[in-house]
């Protein structure tokens, strides 16, 4: 156990905020879209950045079922399928409150779920059980969420290189990428979000969101070490 002195009461509602943070589960929240375009315009940028994800243990994405939401997802089931470490319970899909029958997915991957809640308040509502946020394009309603990822305190991660609202926010934040997982973000890592190769940014996006889920050191494990003086 460490002791973390403060100087005064204030600081003990950002540490709380961190600590709640840190405790919640290992997931990823998936957004994004074609912004307009053809599916396949970001399936590369989406299987790049699954083939990176997709053997984090334990690591869990959910999204609404969207463009990029589907390709990321689809292509982790597929890998762990391979690797013997596929779980439909961390592949979740969630779909709001509508009138007309739910849809059918295109492949019996991960985990359904209908819910009676409109967007404005789903999305906050799984992002208060996120750490990490990740934007492959996408267009205003991405841009929406990607606030209400910065919010609810969640690592934002937008991969840059595939256009529409990831590149917008990404450079937004070229002279001052927000921290992520109680650490300040490495300039380079940041340049390298909008690297024309897809590994590269892929590579990039996955340092990033290793950081913002608390998980930098090899393995997935938490460096304690690193991560705790950083609070909050």
């Amino acid at each position: 156990m460490r002791v973390c002195e403060i100087d005064a009461f204030t600081e003990l509602e950002p540490l709380l905020v961190a600590l709640v943070r840190r405790t919640r589960s290992p997931q990823v929240f998936v957004s994004g879209s074609a912004a307009g375009g053809a599916r396949e315009d970001i399936a590369p940028w989406c299987g790049a950045i699954a083939a990176k994800v997709a053997s984090a243990s334990g690591w869990k994405l959910a999204s609404l079922g969207g463009d990029a939401g589907w390709l990321t997802t689809r292509e982790v089931a597929r890998i762990r399928r391979t690797e013997g470490a596929y779980d439909p319970s961390q592949l979740s899909f969630h779909f709001r409150a509508k009138n007309e029958p739910a849809p059918m997915l295109e492949e019996r991957i991960g985990t359904a779920v209908y819910t009676d809640m409109e967007r404005e308040q789903l999305v906050p509502h799984l992002l208060s059980d996120c750490r990490a946020f990740l934007a492959i394009r996408g267009a205003k309603r991405t841009t929406e969420e990607i606030a209400w990822a910065q919010d609810a305190g969640v690592g934002v991660v937008p991969l840059a290189a595939s256009g529409g609202a990831a590149h917008q926010y990404w450079e937004q934040c070229l002279s001052n990428p927000p921290s992520m997982g109680g650490r300040e973000v490495d300039m380079e890592t940041w340049l390298l979000l909008d690297h024309e190769n897809h590994d590269v940014a892929a590579g990039a996006a996955h340092q990033l969101l290793k950081q913002a889920m608390y998980a930098l050191n090899e393995g997935g494990l938490v460096d304690r070490s690193r991560t705790v003086p950083a609070w909050p």
